[in-house]
């Protein structure tokens, strides 16, 4: 649970959706999985509910996780990462998903810089992705993972490889290459934790746009 701006991240994340109107979230949770339970509870104090998915002893990547909470799974749902705070309008998002039925969505981000690999190509006139986290095979890709995915338990469950431990990339690659996987752009501001520098750029942008 790694503080900013004055309060756990994934409380940032959280109030990112609940303010486009989200106020179900479930959780799925590996390392240190029982004190984010401790701190958050049900979410009241937060005016949201909160499931929570655990891994148990092993953990299982961010495939596994999904494949440990399937059966709290709705139909539909969004997946997000909980070290990204996002900005984009999510109810936007939605809605141009539920406009492409039978695909999984992503957001991506153009020419994101030198600080990530891009992971995706897309087709502005099919909306089609390809994506890959391996770099032998995504060269020539320029665009990157935003950190954000509507999906279907359907289609989930179709790409859920039967292995125990597993990346989400691995259901997103085989999904986009079988031509599921379509995208939407958004512009490249995002903030996340995942190195020094990003961090102290997130703590200082949350710290200068809300008050909690």
């Amino acid at each position: 649970m790694m503080m900013v701006a004055g309060a756990p991240f994934l409380t940032w994340v959280i109030r990112s959706f609940q303010r486009n109107g989200f106020n179900h979230f479930l959780l799925c949770l590996g390392h240190n999985a029982e004190s984010v339970k401790k701190y958050f509870g049900s979410g009241q104090r937060l005016g949201v509910s909160l499931t929570y998915s655990f891994d148990g002893a092993t953990n299982r990547g961010t495939g596994g996780a999904l494949d440990s909470a399937r059966n709290l799974l709705e139909d539909q749902f969004l997946i997000t990462y909980g070290d990204t705070y996002l900005e984009l309008d999510k109810i936007e998002f939605v809605d141009t998903f539920h406009k492409m039925p039978g695909s999984a969505l992503m957001a991506v981000v153009h020419n994101p810089g030198s600080r990530h690999h891009p992971n995706a190509r897309y087709d502005e006139d099919s909306h089609r992705i390809l994506y890959t986290k391996n770099h032998k095979k995504n060269m020539g890709f320029d665009f990157l993972d935003y950190g954000l995915v509507a999906l279907t338990k359907e289609l989930l469950l179709k790409y859920m490889p039967s292995s125990n431990m597993f990346d989400f990339s691995d259901i997103l690659e085989p999904l986009s290459y079988d031509g599921f996987l379509r995208g939407v752009t958004v512009p490249p501001s995002f903030h996340e934790i995942g190195t020094d520098d990003a961090f102290s750029e997130t703590e200082k942008f949350l710290t200068d746009r809300f008050k909690l």
